[in-house]
């Protein structure tokens, strides 16, 4: 079976933990991750060799994102993503209308540039409203 060959965008808590676990899958290569230009991240074993560009163009080979930064950043990266007809997979942590906003702007640059695009994954945007309540 092919490896799906994939990127990780941002690259703090949650790209960290990304990072890891594509890197000890079996059905996926992590190929870089994008981060702020002149960060230097501390990186955990197993991905000393993994590059770090400034830019997903500065890769090859991409076959999809990972989109890991704030919500604020995620809508206008996912949306450059699939102008360049990157597939993504979207992280940013949003509820209610705003949620609405932020898939439906998303959903609608996929649907321009018919490129795959999962919105909010692994985030139930139910639960912040389910602790407030509690």
């Amino acid at each position: 079976m092919k490896r799906q060959r994939l990127v990780i965008i941002g690259f703090g808590r949650l790209g960290r933990a990304c990072a890891e676990a594509i890197a000890e899958s079996q059905d996926a290569t992590l190929v870089g991750v994008v981060r702020h230009a002149g960060a230097e991240p501390a990186v955990a074993a197993g991905l000393q060799q993994v590059r770090f560009v400034g830019h997903v163009r500065d890769l090859e080979g991409v076959e999809a994102a990972v989109v890991c930064v704030s919500a604020m950043l995620a809508a206008g990266i996912a949306r450059e993503l699939l102008q360049e007809r990157v597939p993504v997979v979207e992280c940013a942590m949003l509820e209610g209308k705003a949620f609405e906003a932020h898939h439906g702007a998303i959903a609608a640059a996929a649907r321009q540039h018919r490129v795959p695009a999962v919105v909010g994954a692994g985030w139930n945007p139910g639960v912040l409203s389910l602790l407030r309540n509690a």
